[in-house]
């Protein structure tokens, strides 16, 4: 399935970026080296990670034993992120903990349309594949670079358009065929950030998993209800502009997946549920594009 190959492209992505990363370094008064992971800095003193032998060691330098120390060392020195000790870490994202965001803006929610219908109802349901988003995010970064996060993500489309129908009688009518979808996603996930050479601007790339709830209030002749949920996938990429030491704005992508295998209709009072064949899943997958505003603390 088209979902299926996004999913597996996004993890592949995800590995080959995160275990090709440049390191951190560290320089101490001694005029060592250290190849490493920061994991915090503090005002005392700086924590990290490396590998020896094959595991993975803890540990940590004070501030009065470092000249400098860089994030994402790549070797060349106009690529360093780097801060040198006794510079104010205030200003300085990897010295928040704490990241609100909220975006919003334009969707378009992937699956095919069947090409069995009439070509005036295809474009009607094409129509409803294009809506908006509005995303809510609250990350806490329990080291410089990694944290985890919770996630509220809505979408909304809706559509409607005069219709005749000829009833199994043979008489004819006239109705109105609307639609109003609604999508809505609770996740949490694992937080990735990678701070640019400023300290204030940065990349941001969130995965995670939680659940998705469809909800479709239509009307053909009278009102229809459908109701469904399944698990879903997250991925976001933003890009965050400063506008001053706590508050960005930036650029949103993400990437909402989900697949609905069965749901609810309530017709004149009555619910019945629906086991969709495996052909027929209903895509709930969706790309989100848009902007929006962040408060680091």
């Amino acid at each position: 399935m088209h979902s299926n190959k996004i999913i597996a492209l996004v993890f592949s992505f995800l590995i080959i970026s995160f275990s090709g990363k440049a390191q951190d370094l560290i320089v101490t008064t001694a005029g060592d080296s250290i190849q490493c992971d920061i994991d915090k800095v503090t005002n005392s003193e700086i924590t990290f990670s490396f590998v020896q032998d094959g595991k993975v060691m803890n540990t940590m330098v004070p501030l009065t034993q470092v000249v400098s120390y860089a994030y994402n060392y790549s070797g060349k020195t106009e690529y360093w992120e780097q801060s040198r000790v006794g510079s104010p870490l205030v200003g300085n994202l990897y010295s928040k903990n704490f990241r609100l965001s909220a975006n919003a803006g334009w969707a378009y929610r992937f699956g095919k349309v069947p090409t069995n219908l009439d070509p005036g109802l295809q474009e009607y349901l094409k129509e409803l594949k294009t809506g908006y988003f509005v995303t809510l995010d609250f990350a806490g970064y329990i080291s410089q670079k990694s944290g985890i996060g919770g996630k509220f993500a809505h979408f909304g489309s809706k559509n409607s358009v005069p219709i005749t129908l000829m009833l199994e009688d043979g008489s004819i009518v006239n109705s109105i065929l609307s639609d109003d979808v609604s999508i809505n996603i609770y996740a949490l996930y694992w937080a990735r950030r990678f701070i640019l050479r400023n300290g204030k601007d940065a990349f941001y790339f969130n995965l995670g998993l939680g659940g998705i709830t469809y909800n479709n209030v239509g009307f053909l002749l009278e009102p229809i209800t459908l109701k469904g949920i399944s698990i879903a996938l997250v991925l976001d990429f933003d890009y965050d502009i400063a506008l001053n030491d706590h508050i960005s704005i930036g650029f949103h992508v993400g990437y909402n997946g989900g697949v609905l295998s069965s749901y609810k209709e309530t017709v004149g009072g009555q619910t019945t549920t629906i086991d969709l064949p495996e052909d027929s899943y209903e895509s709930l997958a969706r790309i989100d594009l848009g902007g929006g505003i962040k408060i680091n603390f």
